[in-house]
């Protein structure tokens, strides 16, 4: 796809799924995704835009399958099963789990969680399965663990054809231990997020960092991004926003990402 640039026309809102429209954070929330890619990728997913699947993504979804295999998902398992499972002590193991922040904004979906809550102490392993190490993945996994620092995220699940969400821990005071790790296939790499309640240097390095990054990105929520077309002949000169198809604005690029 090649682009010359954008212009930035208008106050507007960026491009939201539906089913999140009752979530007070619908204008501020960002996936882990969106949150470490470049900026021109960002903007191209606000309006609706999806990478066409290459072999290497392709690939990265068969060793997801191959590895996620065993494990249940929420909605195999039930979003209030969950619950009463992990109020009763039982360790949870989860794969493919879409979780939700209102406290940051943040959103995601994590390959494998193990949870578990016992006298209060609640455990947590996040593992995402990657081909390499890099620091964009460090990042993403990183927000994962943010995610779940919040004792309110909250376990999105399905209901009647809709994505809903749903806090899962109980309104008490709890020690916390969170452990990330990035799965290669021949290797695992561990990081201490959170450990007796307390940010890790680590942690707390990459929390802070995670905050600038997500205010650059809000930057591009607070006005209408319109793309100056020069497309690749496959794409569509159309857009995707807020579920309704627009053509795209042409115009002379005022500014250049």
């Amino acid at each position: 796809m090649k682009i010359k640039g954008y212009i930035f026309k208008a106050q507007s809102y960026s491009f939201f799924r539906s089913d999140c429209q009752k979530c007070p954070q619908v204008n501020r929330c960002i996936s882990a995704t969106g949150l470490v890619s470049d900026n021109l990728d960002y903007v191209l997913r606000l309006k609706g835009y999806r990478k066409i699947e290459t072999e290497a993504m392709r690939k990265g979804k068969e060793l997801h399958r191959e590895a996620l295999a065993t494990y249940k998902t929420v909605d195999d398992l039930g979003i209030k099963t969950i619950r009463n499972e992990l109020l009763s002590g039982r360790e949870l193991a989860l794969s493919e789990v879409p979780v939700c922040s209102r406290l940051y904004g943040l959103k995601g979906v994590i390959d494998l969680l193990r949870m578990r809550l016992v006298k209060q102490k609640f455990t947590v392993d996040i593992y995402d399965i990657k081909p390499a190490l890099n620091s964009k993945y460090i990042i993403q996994v990183a927000v994962y663990g943010l995610i779940l620092s919040d004792n309110d995220f909250e376990i999105v699940y399905k209901s009647k054809k809709k994505r809903l969400g749903m806090k899962i821990l109980p309104d008490i005071p709890l020690k916390k231990n969170i452990n990330i790790y990035i799965v290669e296939p021949k290797k695992r790499h561990k990081i201490e997020f959170i450990k007796n309640n307390k940010f890790t240097k680590k942690g707390a390095g990459y929390k802070a960092y995670i905050c600038r990054l997500m205010k650059e990105k809000r930057k591009f929520h607070k006005f209408g991004i319109w793309l100056v077309a020069e497309l690749d002949k496959n794409v569509k000169e159309r857009q995707l926003f807020f579920g309704i198809r627009k053509l795209l604005k042409k115009s002379k690029p005022v500014v250049k990402l």
